[in-house]
């Protein structure tokens, strides 16, 4: 593995080069947000909660222990990845595996069609 807990700018920019390589394989913006947690979740051995969104839908966040955050194009639209240790997030536009998907130790709010969702440190 190439990230461990203590990341650095080198580590970011090989992280992001390698979720931007596995998201231009994907066949549909689903697959390649798909692509990007997987990465993200590999490379970091599943110690961190992770989040991969359509910027747009993403109206607010609140993040405990940031250890990564970059975005990347899909068909002109910009998407942003943060591995993080807990917090929340909230998504008042679409929702979907083509707007946002995540991984870790999480609850909604307000039950699976709610906007905002809570992580809890995952180890």
């Amino acid at each position: 593995m190439c990230a461990k807990a203590n990341f650095n700018i080198n580590i970011d920019a090989e992280l992001l080069k390698l979720i931007e390589s596995k998201v231009r394989e994907g066949k549909n913006i689903a697959s390649k947000l798909r692509a990007a947690l997987e990465v993200a979740d590999e490379e970091t051995g599943g110690k961190y909660n992770i989040m991969v969104s359509d910027l747009s839908q993403i109206t607010s966040r609140n993040l405990i222990g940031k250890k990564f955050h970059e975005t990347f194009e899909i068909n002109n639209r910009s998407y942003g990845v943060w591995i993080f240790v807990s917090g929340t997030f909230t998504n008042t536009g679409e929702r979907g595996y083509d707007y946002w998907i995540f991984r870790g130790k999480h609850d909604f709010t307000d039950g699976q069609k709610s906007s905002t969702v809570t992580f809890e440190p995952r180890r």
